[in-house]
């Protein structure tokens, strides 16, 4: 399922945007325990969600592009695909890019 997603890097332990509780080895907490109104895992629709948006991601990565989110001066959000240079190819409005990227052929109108 997700076992083919590795670490690209280790996080910086000296990086000034590093939390301390997240990213030191002091005082990091690894042991809880659940609620029992929680599950251990998410429910199967998630996590073949899941699946679908690493797939996606995954062909994305192999045609050399990537997903960029942002906001306008007015707060509204864009979507935008743009290749390994960061020039814009696509720009999608949030609804546009659930369907777009969302479908069973997701990077269909990429090819052109």
């Amino acid at each position: 399922m997700l076992e083919s997603i590795t670490a690209v890097a280790e996080p910086d332990l000296g990086s000034p945007g590093c939390a301390a509780a997240a990213c030191s080895d002091e005082g990091s907490q690894t042991d809880f325990e659940l609620d029992d109104d929680v599950a251990a895992s998410p429910p199967p629709e998630v996590l073949e969600a899941l699946d679908a948006a690493q797939a996606v991601q995954a062909e994305l990565d192999r045609r050399g592009l990537s997903v960029s989110f942002d906001t306008d001066d007015a707060g509204r959000l864009g979507i935008s695909i743009r290749d390994a240079r960061g020039a814009q190819l696509r720009a999608y409005s949030p609804r546009e890019a659930l369907e777009a990227l969302g479908g069973e052929d997701p990077l269909e109108e990429l090819d052109g």
